[in-house]
């Protein structure tokens, strides 16, 4: 099950993600895919438009994705409100995989 954590105030936005969602064998799995795809999409857009100086923590390793957010440029704060989104989407479609902590 992949752990699910979101923190929001109005100047900071954090959210974790770890651990494999176990909906199928390794390699098949498109819970975790999704999930995988979203958390390097998001920071290779955050990184291609320079909004790294945004950033206030940033990890990812196998089954691991912490993104901590200063909520100061606009389009950096849609970039992060896409990625919860998503996420949200994805924990409403398949809450069996997902828990949100």
């Amino acid at each position: 099950m992949t752990k699910y954590l979101l923190k929001e105030t109005k100047t900071e936005t954090l959210i974790e993600l770890s651990g494999h969602a176990g909906a199928a064998p390794k390699g098949y799995d498109i819970v975790c895919a999704g999930i995988s795809t979203l958390c390097y999409f998001t920071y290779n857009l955050i990184d291609r438009l320079k909004f790294t100086y945004e950033i206030l923590d940033i990890e990812i390793s196998e089954g691991f994705f912490r993104l901590q957010v200063k909520r100061s440029n606009r389009y950096l704060n849609e970039i992060v409100d896409n990625l919860i989104d998503s996420m949200n989407g994805l924990w409403e479609d398949y809450p069996d995989f997902i828990k949100k902590v």
